[in-house]
């Protein structure tokens, strides 16, 4: 029995979230889904995520702490269960966060970085779902979500810094997943990954 705790990440509108919640409904038993923190905390405090930088830092340290407890506690919980092959499934993470501070020099959060990544538990590996730039900004005009919208010239930079990221802060695994193809393949990928079997 093991609990894997696994965070997928991509640029806006890659299909984080609809994977996500394909496979929160089809493995109710052993799959647990955290939503991206940042959109999180955008919505529920009504922020603009280029606009209201401090603010979102500020909120973020703080809800960073909680939502490492709820992991640990939904890794125990299923522990405790003796379910097999479970999955704590996190949307995005800290380092996305960190490259868009990086692309528009958001020195307060920056400088706080340090400090709020002490309170990190890195998880058992990354999934990245990849798509071109411009395909990315066409997808997030059709899913209408203005508050969280980001032009392609923020996206290419940010990918950058993404990348260099993930090689400074950590030497887990990354898989690449092409989310450019048909909904159905994606899915099967991200579920060979994560070793999910649907077997009712």
């Amino acid at each position: 029995m093991s609990v894997k705790h696994i965070i997928i990440e991509g640029l806006p509108a890659t299909g984080k979230s609809e994977v996500s919640n394909f496979l929160k409904i089809y493995f109710p038993d052993n799959f647990y889904y955290f939503p991206e923190l940042t959109t999180e905390i955008v919505r529920k405090h009504k922020l603009n995520i280029l606009v209201d930088r401090n603010k979102l830092t500020d909120a973020f340290a703080e809800e960073i702490c909680v939502r490492q407890n709820d992991i640990e506690n939904k890794k125990k919980e299923f522990e405790s269960k003796g379910v097999k092959n479970a999955v704590i499934f996190e949307e995005s993470h800290i380092g996305v966060h960190w490259s868009y501070s990086k692309h528009l020099n958001d020195e307060y959060f920056l400088n706080k970085y340090p400090q709020i990544k002490d309170k990190l538990v890195f998880p058992d590996f990354f999934i990245r779902l990849l798509i071109p730039f411009e395909l990315s900004c066409k997808r997030q005009i059709a899913r209408n979500t203005p508050d969280v919208e980001v032009s392609a010239e923020i996206i290419k930079q940010m990918y950058e810094y993404l990348l260099e990221w993930h090689k400074s802060n950590h030497n887990k695994k990354v898989y690449i997943i092409d989310a450019d193809k048909s909904p159905d393949k994606v899915l099967r990928k991200v579920m060979k990954t994560l070793d999910l079997k649907y077997d009712r």
